[in-house]
């Protein structure tokens, strides 16, 4: 490590060391700085050959959007970085309500209590947990932020929220497509409302509408985009997983159609020619 390296990382005040974020630009998320405090393993301080942190990719876009699209490939990591992101956001601003919403209970109580991406997991080790009601489904945090763990197969139960902002995590999944206009309608405290969509993109309704608003922003500057929007593919993210799943997804799905789905995140459309397109279905 050099000796700007060094400076760098002395100076990053103590709360900021438990950061995921790194102020590198482009950074590929290896280890680099040994004074970083998640570098350490709780219990003999050694530094972990995997303390690995934000790519470049995970980072939210620098500028005052409103919705940002992190469409990818599984295994990408866009879980973590929403949770990051909503975590992050949410301790910084005055006491608010936020929300994530998934598909399912089921699905968005895996949000909160994943032990590598969970909201609750991230906030207690980031020391900006104040308590997890697990009977409500509530996060609280420190500063007196809160947020609610919700699902998309009630959208009735969005209504009378007052929502600053919120994670919806794998909308292509939905079964109710009124689930994200009751979520819209909700984030409506503050001076601007953001949201943030993590999913595997299929052809389904809403997800051809979000990428379609993306295509319109995407001709405008970035600084002046109301909708930014992010791919990756398992690749990305291939130092972190399992080598041998890694090399059996490629030698299996290369190349195929649901490997550019699943795996490549890309958005294919119906095939030329089906009987059955899954706007029929």
């Amino acid at each position: 490590m050099s000796f700007l390296d060094f400076l760098a990382d002395e100076a990053v005040p103590p709360k900021e060391y438990s950061r995921w974020y790194c102020d590198r630009p482009g950074c590929d998320g290896e280890p680099h700085g040994e004074h970083w405090h998640w570098c350490k393993h709780p219990l003999d301080g050694k530094h972990s050959p995997k303390c690995r942190h934000a790519r470049a990719a995970q980072v939210p876009p620098p500028t005052m959007w409103s919705k940002w699209l992190l469409a990818s490939g599984r295994g990408f990591g866009k879980s973590r970085a929403a949770a990051e992101w909503l975590i992050d956001t949410a301790y910084q601003d005055e006491a608010a309500e936020w929300c994530v919403i998934a598909r399912s209970m089921g699905d968005v109580l895996k949000n909160a209590r994943d032990l590598s991406a969970g909201l609750a997991v991230i906030a207690e080790r980031d020391e900006r947990l104040r308590q997890y009601n697990r009977h409500e489904n509530d996060i609280y945090l420190r500063n007196g932020a809160i947020i609610h763990c919700l699902s998309a197969d009630k959208p009735d139960k969005l209504r009378g929220y007052n929502l600053r902002g919120a994670w919806a995590d794998e909308i292509a999944s939905w079964r109710y497509g009124d689930a994200w206009d009751m979520l819209t309608m909700a984030l409506r405290d503050g001076e601007h409302t953001r949201i943030v969509v993590t999913t595997t993109p299929k052809p389904v309704p809403l997800m051809k509408q979000l990428f379609e608003e993306a295509e319109q922003e995407a001709l405008r500057p970035l600084s002046e985009r109301s909708v930014v929007f992010t791919s990756g593919s398992t690749w990305d993210n291939a130092k972190n997983l399992a080598p041998n799943t890694i090399e059996d997804l490629r030698r299996r799905y290369a190349g195929t159609r649901i490997g550019e789905q699943e795996l490549e995140g890309k958005l294919l459309y119906d095939l030329s020619g089906a009987l059955v397109t899954p706007d029929m279905i």
